[in-house]
């Protein structure tokens, strides 16, 4: 099973209509998951989807803002 982020993320924004300001990933309340509530999220969406939680972790996601902050400086 494979899916394309962008695909993805262009049928999320045709759902779930946001500002370009808003955070991709937010509470209920529109304020902004932690990275400890993503990472929740995450692995009991994956448990959910019967993927092995234990195999994932928010490391891509860390390496990925850490690489997107720094393109910005």
């Amino acid at each position: 099973m494979s899916t394309c982020p962008v695909t993805a993320l262009k049928h999320l924004f045709t759902i779930d209509p946001q500002s370009p300001n808003s955070p991709l990933f937010s509470q209920t309340s529109g304020a902004p998951l932690s990275h400890n509530e993503f990472i929740a999220t995450l692995k009991s969406c994956l448990t959910v989807l019967s993927f092995d939680a234990s195999l994932f972790s928010g490391h891509s996601f860390h390496c990925g803002a850490a690489s997107a902050a720094a393109a910005v400086g």
